[in-house]
C-alpha cells in the first residue's frame, strides 16, 4: 500500500500518523468497547457473544474485557478521568488527520492513492462513527466534516452496495440513525 511514497518526509509522515492513530484512536476504540461497562453490557457482550454457544457466549466476552481492563490497569485510577482523556487524545488524532487531509487535498491521506494509514485510519474512524460503542466520540466526529466525507467515501469504494454506492455515512444510536450530510451542508 506505501510503495508510492517516494519521499522521505511522506514516509516519516505515514509512520508518526500512524503510530499516532494507535495511540490515540485504537486506545479510545478500545476503551468504548471493552472497558466502558455500560457500553460493553449492552452492545460489546452482546455482539460478540453471538459468535459462540451458551455459555460460553457469555463468558468469552468477559474474559477479554478482562484482558483490556488489565491493559488499561496502568492508565488511572479514576475513571471519568481516564474517559476524559481519551476523549481529547481522540479529538486530537481527528484534527491532526483532519487536517493532514486537507493539505494534501486528495481522496487519501497522502494523496490519490490509499496507504496503510488510511487502512488504520477508516477502521477506527468508521467504528466510532457507525457502531453502537462509537456514541461518546460522534459528536466530536461529526466537527471535522472533511473526515465524515472521508469516511462515505471510503465506504463506497470499500463496500459498494448493489448499485455500486456505499450510501451516506449514517450514524448509529439505539433510538434512530442518523445521517451526517445535513451538518455538512451546513458545515460547507
Amino acid at each position: 500500500l506505501d510503495a508510492h511514497l517516494v519521499s522521505h518526509t511522506d514516509k516519516a509522515l505515514l509512520i508518526a500518523f500512524t503510530a499516532w492513530v494507535d495511540a490515540k484512536l485504537a486506545t479510545a476504540t478500545a476503551y468504548y468497547t471493552w472497558i466502558d461497562k455500560p457500553r460493553f453490557t449492552a452492545h460489546t457482550r452482546k455482539a460478540y457473544g453471538q459468535a459462540f454457544p451458551a455459555p460460553l457466549s457469555y463468558i468469552i466476552p468477559w474474559l477479554w474485557r478482562s484482558r483490556a481492563l488489565k491493559r488499561f490497569a496502568g492508565e488511572s485510577s479514576d475513571q471519568s478521568q481516564s474517559e476524559s482523556r481519551i476523549r481529547a487524545g481522540a479529538r486530537d488524532a481527528y484534527a491532526a488527520l483532519s487536517s493532514l487531509l486537507s493539505d494534501n487535498g486528495g481522496t487519501y491521506f497522502f494523496g490519490v492513492k490509499p496507504t496503510s494509514l488510511d487502512a488504520a485510519a477508516f477502521a477506527h474512524l468508521s467504528y466510532h462513527a457507525l457502531s453502537p460503542v462509537g456514541d461518546a466520540l460522534r459528536l466530536e466526529l461529526k466537527s471535522f466534516p472533511n473526515l465524515v466525507k472521508y469516511v462515505e467515501a471510503m465506504r463506497t469504494v470499500t463496500f459498494p452496495n448493489e448499485h455500486g454506492h456505499g450510501g451516506t455515512c449514517t450514524l448509529y444510536t439505539s433510538h434512530a440513525a442518523y445521517d451526517l450530510t445535513p451538518s455538512l451542508q451546513r458545515a460547507s
